[in-house]
């Protein structure tokens, strides 16, 4: 299975389990500027063996613990920051980049 037909909760706990990878990166929006996530999209974009990637965002890598690694922080205004996603990508690079954006909702898993 590819990586981008498992749900955000599956990528959630792969995250947890194996840490990011060269197709699967988390970030947050609170912490993280739009900045480095056009990086990791540009990055995906220009791995041609890659075929692309996944970036979960709304989630926080939590320091100092051992798992879960990472959490979920959320976003605010999801509908915003997918249209300017959007927009960055089609305005930023030399070539237009037309990320496929889902918003999902995960729910957290209480031990």
């Amino acid at each position: 299975m590819r990586i981008e037909e498992y749900t955000a909760a599956e990528l959630f706990d792969r995250l947890n389990e194996v840490d990011e990878s060269e197709s699967l990166e988390a970030k947050s929006l609170k912490h993280d500027t739009s900045r480095s996530v056009l990086e990791t999209v540009c990055s995906f974009s220009n791995e041609p063996e890659l075929g692309g990637g996944v970036i979960l965002l709304g989630i926080a890598e939590s320091k100092g613990a051992e798992y879960p690694r990472y959490v979920i922080e959320g976003i605010e205004d999801p509908d915003k920051a997918q249209l300017d996603l959007a927009t960055q990508c089609a305005s930023v690079f030399n070539m237009a980049v037309r990320p496929q954006i889902t918003v999902e909702r995960v729910k957290i898993k209480h031990c």
